[in-house]
């Protein structure tokens, strides 16, 4: 055979063959036909549906954090003395003009009368001094003493009237003192933790607070976790 023909030959057995690859690949319906076959064997996949309603999602929120009274006030002692008795414990909800505590008030009670007793003192003699004035001005009158005398008891009688003025604001600030031995609640609240106990001294000053009911707000949160609700 010539060189001619082999080559030939060649070319035809290469045509050939590329035909019968062209034709096996571009098929009709066999690529089809096996997607529809894998897709006979899968189960449809199931749809639940329910009625839309429009409505709100609530949200939980999971942290840490601090709940501080919007309104707190410090109850402390007015006067220094030794605590009798503390009337409260933490946490126990309290009323207005509610004995807290108790200082020993004998001390105050004792510079209290002491400072009455001043006052009545000297109103004795502020009454003398007027009684002895009165009298003295119809002795002026019938000659009986001197200008000057009448003079000297009418300053008498102003400077028993300053003295009963002074002592009167002594006893009234004595009292003042002797109510401060009862340490009440200025609000309605809730009691915090007490600065002291019973045979302590209650310093003036130093005390314990207690909480408005009121609202509250919560401070230094810190997220831990979010849950939809």
């Amino acid at each position: 055979m010539s060189r001619f023909w082999k080559v030939a030959l060649i070319v035809i057995i290469v045509i050939v063959l590329l035909a019968v690859g062209f034709r096996l690949v571009h098929k009709p319906g066999g690529a089809g036909q096996g997607q529809g076959k894998a897709g006979a064997d899968t189960p449809p996949v199931p749809v639940t549906v329910v009625p839309v309603v429009k409505q709100n999602v609530p949200i939980y929120l999971t942290g840490l954090g601090t709940v501080v009274a919007r309104n707190t006030v410090t109850v402390s002692p007015q006067v220094s003395g030794q605590l009798l008795s503390i009337n409260f414990k933490e946490g126990d909800p309290v009323t207005k003009g509610e004995l807290l505590a108790q200082i020993d008030p004998r001390s105050f009670q004792a510079a209290y009368d002491q400072a009455v007793a001043q006052k009545a003192q000297a109103q004795a003699q502020l009454d003398t001094a007027r009684s002895n004035y009165q009298r003295s001005q119809t002795l002026l009158a019938k000659g009986y003493i001197a200008k000057q005398e009448l003079e000297s008891l009418r300053n008498t009688v102003t400077q028993d009237e300053a003295l009963v003025a002074a002592d009167k604001a002594n006893a009234e600030s004595a009292k003042v003192q002797l109510g401060y031995t009862r340490i009440v609640s200025p609000i309605d609240g809730i009691a915090g933790i007490p600065c002291g106990g019973p045979g302590q001294r209650g310093e003036h000053g130093h005390g314990s607070g207690h909480a408005d009911p009121g609202p509250s707000d919560l401070r230094g949160i810190q997220p831990a976790r979010a849950e939809p609700g």
